[in-house]
């Protein structure tokens, strides 16, 4: 979850961590360390608030448990001291993480990962501020009920193979990733199925949005708009369609190499010796469909 202070990140945290399998709230840990080690000890849920780790190397270090953690099999690796003497060591941190930060993760392959929602400022007055004793009661019933729910269930799913049927037409891969178990659970419940599919779509245009907003995604659709035109691609005017479009100032050098790390080659016109971008029809479809970018029928 993100949002500002006085959203309710750290009550969403309280309630919805307390029913989690083996919640380990690690909200005090200083840097990453005691983390890691208690995720390999317990293998329980990490509920981490204001996970906005500020010193460069413990988000570094953070990064590597959040990603690694992700699916099994994917240890962090660590050298610990022992004798005096130094040993490596894989560290398994896989399991759910329910994390609340003030801001998305700069980093694009992590944010991929996540399911994030928006925290509001409170408006509803029957909210209470403090907990009350009754909480820690219903708390108990739902964790009752959640164990029984598992044991029940427990059986049906093991040894299983999860065929492409689950999958959502339309849908990028790392997200099947996440709906897929999620609509297991659902079983039979179809509302809630579709309920989840909506949401996981709705978090697919999140980053399409964000993908579009990117240097990337401006130089993307310059490139597509021109072509569609019939201008030579040059960078001058892929950097002068992306000024025309009222995004952030980009200058030709910049637009050209940000197109040769979208993948595209360069090649010189022989009449004049400028250099263009090669249009490749393969890679734009590719791209555009990571972007979010409609293509045009005579594109596509």
């Amino acid at each position: 979850v993100i949002g500002d202070w006085g959203s309710g990140k750290t009550r969403f945290l309280q309630v919805v961590g307390s029913i989690c399998f083996r919640p380990v709230f690690a909200s005090g840990a200083i840097t990453p360390a005691p983390i890691f080690r208690i995720l390999d000890r317990y293998r329980g849920t990490l509920i981490l608030d204001e996970a906005d780790f500020k010193d460069s190397s413990a988000w570094a270090d953070m990064v590597k448990i959040l990603n690694n953690g992700y699916r099994p099999g994917f240890p962090v690796l660590r050298a610990d001291k022992v004798d005096g003497k130094w040993y490596p060591r894989g560290y398994l941190v896989f399991g759910p993480k329910l994390l609340a930060t003030r801001f998305r993760f700069e980093d694009e392959a992590l944010e991929s990962r996540c399911l994030t929602a928006t925290m509001l400022t409170l408006t509803r007055p029957d909210i209470p501020r403090v907990l009350p004793n009754s909480f820690q009661d219903e708390i108990g019933d739902l964790r009752s009920k959640l164990l029984t729910f598992r044991l029940h269930n427990l059986l049906k799913l093991k040894g299983s193979e999860f065929t492409n049927d689950l999958l959502e037409p339309g849908l990028q891969p790392r997200l099947q990733e996440i709906l897929v178990p999620l609509k297991i659970l659902a079983g039979c419940d179809q509302h809630l199925s579709d309920t989840l599919s909506s949401f996981i779509k709705r978090q697919q245009e999140s980053l399409y949005s964000r993908r579009r907003e990117s240097p990337e995604g401006h130089v993307l659709a310059a490139i597509i708009q021109l072509h569609q035109e019939g201008a030579v691609l040059t960078a001058d005017a892929i950097s002068q369609s992306v000024n025309n479009a009222d995004a952030a100032e980009m200058t030709a050098r910049k637009a050209g190499w940000i197109a040769r790390r979208l993948g595209f080659t360069k090649s010189r016109l022989p009449r004049d010796g400028r250099h263009v971008v090669v249009w490749d029809e393969t890679l734009v479809s590719r791209m555009a469909s990571q972007y979010g970018i409609a293509l045009s029928p005579s594109i596509s």
